[in-house]
């Protein structure tokens, strides 16, 4: 049984929306979120759903998408004409930047805490 939503994924063209919903807004747990950037990253891990990767004032967050949605975001991202990259992170933690190799070409269309960058050394 899925748990109650905090908030709606609004896909439009060039422009995705996170919504906070009743939950979201109450205990103060999601912001309200526009995302202009070129491309989404979205996030796939083992026994949970898939992901949007998003910058929230600079730090990295994750929009959970139901169950069984894998496909259809991907298409609707697209057709809203968004660029899409899907990374299988297999770790627990959730939200994990992708990396520059996982993003390829894609790595200056992202926000940049999307991406994880290695110290040098």
């Amino acid at each position: 049984m899925d748990a109650r939503p905090t908030a709606r994924l609004l896909v439009r063209r060039r422009n995705l929306e996170v919504v906070p919903g009743r939950v979201g807004r109450f205990f103060q747990t999601t912001p309200h979120l526009t995302y202009g950037w070129p491309v989404v990253v979205i996030e796939h891990q083992p026994l949970r759903s898939g992901g949007v990767l998003v910058d929230v004032r600079g730090r990295l967050g994750r929009v959970a998408v139901r169950r069984g949605s894998r496909g259809r975001l991907r298409r609707e991202l697209e057709a809203a004409g968004f660029g899409v990259v899907e990374v299988t992170h297999r770790s627990w933690e959730a939200g994990k930047p992708a990396s520059v190799a996982e993003l390829g070409a894609a790595v200056e269309l992202v926000p940049p805490c999307v991406v994880a960058r290695t110290a040098p050394g």
